[in-house]
């Protein structure tokens, strides 16, 4: 690990630990994989994830579905714009994960992640790995799980 990584995971492990309302860069997939997991690691309801698909480095490689395993805690809803039934049966064989397909109604937005309606990770459409991240925003989180909600209310689950 780099002195730069080192002094990352440092950052997120501060941040994440005393709950501080600080955003921050996500620049890299080393990046986005250990903000995902702390986000999940340090949720104690739910964490919502907006992607276009599970497909992309940063989910299809074990470390994301390792602290959903890890945390079994925390209900974990996916919607995907893309579904992809490979990539789609890892997650939903989890017994904390549900996935669903989005409407129309996300295609505007940013892809993001929120846990607990305070901890999040927001990302353009066209860098997935480059986002900002906060552990403890709670207008723009609570608006983003509050959009993410009204929109899985209204799909059904995708068939695994």
């Amino acid at each position: 690990m780099s002195e730069v990584e080192r002094e990352y995971k440092e950052l997120v492990e501060l941040v994440s630990k005393k709950s501080l309302d600080f955003d921050f860069p996500n620049t890299s997939i080393a990046h986005a994989k250990l903000v995902i997991g702390k986000i999940i690691e340090t949720s104690s309801e739910t964490v919502n994830i907006f992607s276009r698909n599970l497909k992309h480095e940063i989910f299809d490689n074990g470390e994301v579905v390792n602290s959903i395993k890890a945390n079994d805690r925390v209900s974990v809803n996916i919607l995907l714009e893309e579904p992809d039934q490979e990539s789609n049966v890892k997650f939903s064989e989890l017994k904390n994960v549900k996935i669903k397909t989005v409407n129309e109604k996300l295609k505007n937005y940013d892809y993001f992640i929120v846990g607990d309606k305070t901890k999040l990770r927001v990302c353009s459409r066209d860098k997935p790995h480059a986002a900002v991240v906060n552990f403890c925003q709670k207008k723009k989180g609570g608006e983003l799980d509050r959009i993410f909600k009204e929109v899985w209310d209204n799909i059904t689950v995708v068939p695994s």
